[in-house]
This record gives C-alpha cells, structure tokens and sequence, in this order.
C-alpha cells in the first residue's frame, strides 16, 4: 500500500517558556501543505521490520526512524504483522516543514485504517505525542492551534484554499537545538486565532506581516544571510504574506496567484 504524507507551514510561532521537562511551550497555527513524501508498507511475513529511504539521504539508523518507531509503537498493544517500509523523501530534512513527524503520523493512520485497530484521531494523536512534539497535528491533517509542546491540538475553521504557496529551502540544515539558542522566551500570547473571529489569522492577510511573526526568525536571519535574502526575493514576486516556517530552514510565502520564481534553490510551489 502506497501513501503520501504532507508538510506544514507555520503561521506565527510563539515560544512562550522553556518547560521543566525540557522543552519549549509554544503556540503557533499549523497548516497542512501539499509537499508529500510518498510511503510503501507491505507485510513481509518475517520476524523484524525493515526500512529504506529514497531521494534525500536521512541520517541514523533504520531503527530510530520514525516510520520504524510508529509500528512498533502500535505493536505493543496490538497485534500487527512485520514490514517492508520505503519511503521516498521529498520533504527536506531540517527545514522546518515537519517531514519526518508527518511520515511517522501517517503510518499510525494507515496502520490504524488498514488492520481496523478502531483508534479515535484523539487517541491517535495521544500516540503520535510519544514520537515527537509535531506528530500530533499530522493526525488531524487541517489547520489548527498547537500549543503546549505541540501535543494541545485545537482545529480551527481556517482556510487558504484559492490561495498560491512557494517555499523555498536554501539547502540550509537547522537543528531544532541550535535555532532555540537564539531565541529568548516571552510568556505574552498573541491572539492567533479564536472563534469570536478577531484573532490575527482573520485579518486582512496585508496586516500579517507586521503581527504574525515566528520567534525564531530574527535570530536565524541575522546569522544566516540566505534566509534574508530567500524572503526578499518571494516578498518581490508578489507574496501577500512572507514568513519562516518552524525553526527553520524554509521560507514561504503566500500569493494570490501564481508567482514565477526562479531560485537556485530548492522550490516548492502549489495551489492550496
């Protein structure tokens, strides 16, 4: 069986608290976007899980892969036969798009689906949070608040259908832990959205850029002159609204039609 497992943008990200266990509270919206990595799993009648991965190179071993650690997740409380996972990486790693906590949420729903194991997205998304902060909102595949470490999901009525994506990743590695080191916690939330219909997502989008912001952006742009230069140049193509994604590396931005866009470059483009 053959399924496909979508990235996400950002829109704003606030880092609130660094957590006693470790991590950060955050809030942010999560929007699902049609960059895809492609997933195979067949059952190979075996007595071990393998895994392979194409296109974009992924470091560790098969057995931290995310993919490999969703089925045995599943496996403890059900009972599931062995497979041959492939999968053909298209999301770039690193890049703040949440590839490989999409590939592992994806399997928990297929495997979910496939062997009628009758989890509820609720209880899905309770698993997804053992494997990573951003697993979670893949189960729900729509935009929605994320708060907490990202395990706090809340679906939102919000949409950007009609409207043009283009993201570009300047082939620029940023580890989570290295893109928190600049950022210096600030408890005040924004209002991202809330159903009295006045939060910042629902205004006119020509007044996102001075108020929809991602923390980490300032920070990552100083150090790193590309990312300065990669949102210069969607801002002149025409975006409405241009923004970081995650911690980076990728940045995006949001058009009314579609732009034409050149960049050396990896790019990405889509209507939503």
């Amino acid at each position: 069986m053959v399924f496909f497992a979508p990235a996400k943008i950002n829109l704003g990200l606030n880092i609130l608290a660094k957590r006693h266990d470790g991590f950060h509270e955050i809030q942010s919206v999560f929007y699902p976007i049609p960059w895809e990595d492609a997933i195979e799993m067949a059952e190979n009648g075996g007595s071990k899980d393998s895994f392979e991965s194409f296109n974009i190179p992924i470091d560790g071993s098969d057995e931290d892969n995310l993919c490999i650690k969703a089925v045995k997740l599943l496996r403890q409380e059900h009972k599931l036969p062995f497979f041959d996972i492939r999968l053909i990486k298209n999301i770039p790693i690193g890049a703040g798009l949440g590839g490989g906590s999409s590939d592992a949420s994806s399997v928990l729903m297929y495997l979910n689906k496939a062997y009628e194991l009758g989890l509820s997205p609720n209880k899905l998304a309770e698993k997804a949070a053992i494997l990573g902060s951003d697993c979670p909102f893949f189960i729900y595949q729509q935009a929605c608040l994320v708060q907490g470490r990202g395990e706090r999901i809340s679906p939102i009525d919000f949409s950007l259908k009609g409207k043009h994506i283009a993201v570009i990743y300047p082939n620029l590695h940023i580890s989570t832990k290295a893109a928190y080191q600049g950022v210096i916690p600030n408890a005040q939330e924004q209002d991202l959205f809330n159903d009295a219909g006045n939060g910042l997502l629902q205004q006119d989008m020509s007044s996102w850029a001075q108020h929809l912001k991602n923390d980490f952006q300032a920070g990552l742009y100083e150090r790193h002159a590309v990312l300065r230069e990669v949102h210069e140049q969607l801002e002149k193509a025409g975006a409405r609204y241009v923004a970081m994604s995650g911690s980076g590396s990728s940045i995006f931005g949001i058009f009314d039609d579609e732009p034409k866009i050149n960049s050396p470059y990896t790019l990405f483009q889509s209507q939503l």
